[in-house]
């Protein structure tokens, strides 16, 4: 007995990789926010952050809001992209806590 037929509009759908790059041409350092979670990297002058992000093929790509001092970037629908500074994997240098479960 089948439960759950797959409609055939789901069934079309794939995963596509998006790359997508940023570099700071500036004289200063460059904040980079990626969320949702959110990540944070610090790109020195003449640094290069690349990202590759899951998504569907119909996927707009990111959302991108420049701010005074910073950059933040929605990711589409990947919640952990893979993202590289320089060709080296990127270490994000802002912890986000989790939520207080304790009773």
């Amino acid at each position: 007995m089948t439960l759950f037929r797959m409609p055939a509009f789901l069934k079309q759908m794939r995963i596509a990789n998006q790359r997508h790059q940023f570099c700071n041409n500036s004289a200063t350092p460059l904040v980079i926010m990626v969320e949702m979670i959110p990540s944070r990297y610090v790109l020195s002058p003449g640094d290069e952050l690349e990202m590759t992000v899951n998504g569907r093929p119909s996927d707009v790509g990111l959302s991108v809001i420049f701010h005074r001092d910073c950059v933040q970037i929605y990711a589409a629908w990947d919640v952990d992209p893979k993202v590289t500074i320089n060709g080296q994997p990127a270490v994000s240098d802002w912890d986000t806590p989790g939520p207080d479960l304790r009773p």
